[in-house]
């Protein structure tokens, strides 16, 4: 069929032997005949107008984006929570430092207590 690009869509709707691809990719055979089974007017009304089924799917993107981002504290909430996660880990690997230098220190001074004797 042929290679079509339309706005941020792309389609890449390829005639292939159906027996040679269930020979050499079965695993893919098998969900190729799966979607067409469950979607078999897809790839057709795809590749009819493309550019339609691109500004539906743009459409259904910046609507998911819209509502996470505007309609509920979802996206909020894990933003603030990532952040204090965040800065426990650093604070934690902070700590995690200084303790080495502490015991670096300790350790230095019973190697030095030690060669005394």
């Amino acid at each position: 069929m042929g290679y079509m690009e339309t706005g941020y869509g792309t389609l890449n709707l390829i005639a292939v032997d159906e027996e040679l691809l269930s020979q050499m990719y079965p695993m893919v055979a098998a969900n190729c005949k799966a979607f067409l089974a469950a979607h078999n007017d897809l790839s057709l009304e795809m590749y009819r107008d493309p550019a339609a089924y691109v500004e539906e799917y743009n459409k259904a993107v910046k609507d998911f984006s819209e509502r996470l981002l505007n309609e509920n504290q979802l996206f909020a909430r894990f933003f603030e929570l990532q952040h204090r996660v965040g800065g426990l880990i650093t604070y934690l690997q902070v700590h995690v430092d200084i303790l080495r230098s502490i015991n670096k220190k300790l350790q230095e001074k019973l190697d030095r207590y030690e060669n005394n004797d």
